[in-house]
């Protein structure tokens, strides 16, 4: 009897511990999107994304690439690439008719978001003290987020961004949900 009671127990907190590292919750914001590609000549390209109500970029470390991305999560929380697959956490946090009209569209939904930043974004080019080019796309963005952790095992990953996990500056994760607005910053707010 004790085996048994031992047995659930265990399956009973390594469930909550899942749960808990997959939770997600929605909010209704308008925030920067900042998408950062970093340019190497050695190497491949690094590129992420994050969200922000506001940034200074005198506060980003412009010594190498690592310290910059460490400083941008700083400032920044993680956004996902756009066009990569988020399905399982909006699985996971919709329900009923919500979830089935945003499946129907999802796709289109994806790739209207990404067409509309790249639209309405202002572009600012970094240098690095160790010559290697940021290339930053703005644009502000109102609408629904998911937002979870990087502990959430759901987050979809491309092969141009640095491991989430090894940034420690990097604790929430938002996701765009559903954007009702892409307006491109004034300049002036970035020089």
């Amino acid at each position: 009897m004790g085996r048994i009671n031992f047995i659930l127990i265990f399956f009973f907190v390594v469930f909550k511990i899942d749960a808990q590292e997959n939770n997600c919750n929605k909010v209704n914001d308008s925030l920067y999107f900042i998408e950062i590609d970093i340019r190497r000549s050695d190497n491949y390209p690094i590129i992420m994304s994050g969200v922000c109500k506001e940034i200074s970029f005198d506060l980003l470390t412009k010594e190498n690439e690592e310290l910059f991305v460490n400083s941008f999560y700083k400032l920044c929380f993680y956004t996902p690439d756009i066009q990569g697959n988020n399905k399982k956490i909006i699985l996971n946090y919709l329900e009923g008719k919500e979830l089935e009209s945003y499946l129907l569209d999802y796709r289109n939904e994806v790739l209207k978001m990404s067409s509309k930043i790249n639209k309405n974004s202002l572009e600012k080019t970094i240098k690095l003290k160790n010559n290697c080019n940021v290339f930053l796309r703005i644009c502000k963005i109102k609408g629904v987020f998911l937002v979870t952790n990087k502990a959430n095992n759901n987050i979809s990953k491309n092969s141009n961004e640095l491991e989430i996990k090894d940034i420690s500056e990097i604790d929430k994760v938002y996701i765009p949900l559903k954007i009702s607005c892409y307006k491109r910053p004034k300049r002036k707010e970035f020089l």
